[in-house]
């Protein structure tokens, strides 16, 4: 029996493309062996589903350049042999996608992030090239330039690259997958007690506006330091108008304060913990735009615990006018 994935991805593929032809191959008597038996009959499945191209081609005129072939697994080997067979009486295949059993993600995930993109094409996955985990945690690599980022799916674009490349994305635990992703950075100036504090920051754009999201901080904060690092939202919030940071203090601790400094005349002058923010920048890796904040307030840049400061976009300083001579 086909596992259920298989007519799911053919009734996505035929609800997405119109005039299109599903032939699903069932190989499921060479596959039921152990794997080494169940690998080494890829290759005959591959030779015969080649066989099978190359006689539409000839005999009912079907261009064998007009025909995808899909694989999940050994699947994947199957359609590679295929195209391999095909190629040695000159012919090739249109397009091939592999699907591999991936094992931080869910089993079949690589399969329904596949079917999701024929479903939801107005929602299409954004994935980015990156060395490894801790660097796209970081939100360093929401970068397009080169062909560094691609779509994920059916409509992929096609990138003619010698070299395979690793992409990275953050997804949501459920159909449609897509999130939304921001590199943030916050610079924190002349620190000078070292201060662990517990941040939350949410972001307003011109569609809506983000719930309050944690900021992970790797080390405390001291002297002067740029903290970096990737925020993903479920929804399109539009373009970014106006940033909220929060220091998530106890609200004892800021009542306890403030009664001390009217109990005590030397402590009025006295402060308690305090950060100084320098610059937010966000950048919106699916948009590629770049906004940089500033504090709404001329105290906005101060901020203790239990507070929360507003920055909205910074205005972009005048050029300078041209002096003109006149005789």
């Amino acid at each position: 029996m086909m596992e259920n994935w298989i007519s799911r991805l053919a009734s996505a593929l035929k609800s997405s493309e119109r005039s299109i032809n599903v032939v699903i191959a069932d190989w499921l008597t060479l596959a039921h062996h152990h794997y080494p038996i169940a690998a080494q009959n890829t290759r005959t499945v591959g030779q015969d589903i080649a066989h099978l191209l190359r006689w539409l081609e000839d005999f009912k005129q079907f261009p064998v350049g007009k025909v995808h072939l899909i694989g999940y697994s050994l699947g994947a080997h199957i359609s590679g042999f295929a195209g391999s067979y095909l190629a040695v009486s000159g012919k090739t295949l249109g397009r091939i996608t592999g699907f591999e059993q991936t094992v931080k993600c869910a089993h079949e995930r690589a399969v329904h992030l596949f079917i999701d993109s024929l479903l939801n094409k107005d929602k299409q996955i954004m994935a980015y090239k990156c060395s490894d985990d801790t660097a796209f945690d970081k939100g360093y690599c929401l970068d397009c330039r080169k062909n560094r980022c691609n779509t994920l799916g059916y409509d992929i674009k096609k990138v003619h690259t010698g070299a395979s490349k690793r992409l990275f994305l953050k997804t949501r635990s459920h159909m449609p997958y897509k999130l939304f992703h921001y590199q943030f950075r916050i610079q924190f100036i002349n620190q000078t007690d070292k201060i662990d504090p517990t941040l939350t920051v949410s972001l307003t754009g011109t569609l809506g506006e983000s719930e309050s999201l944690p900021i992970t901080l790797v080390e405390e904060i001291s002297g002067s330091k740029t903290f970096t690092f990737l925020i993903t939202l479920n929804t399109d919030i539009g373009d970014l108008m106006m940033t909220r940071l929060t220091w998530e203090g106890s609200p004892m601790w800021a009542h306890m304060w403030s009664t001390i400094k009217t109990m005590i005349p030397w402590a009025k002058s006295s402060r308690g913990p305090q950060l100084t923010v320098g610059k937010i920048t966000v950048k919106a890796g699916e948009t590629q735009r770049k906004t940089t904040f500033c504090p709404q307030t001329d105290d906005g840049m101060y901020i203790e615990p239990s507070q929360e400061k507003v920055f909205v976009r910074c205005e972009k300083p005048q050029g300078k006018r041209r002096m003109m001579k006149y005789s």
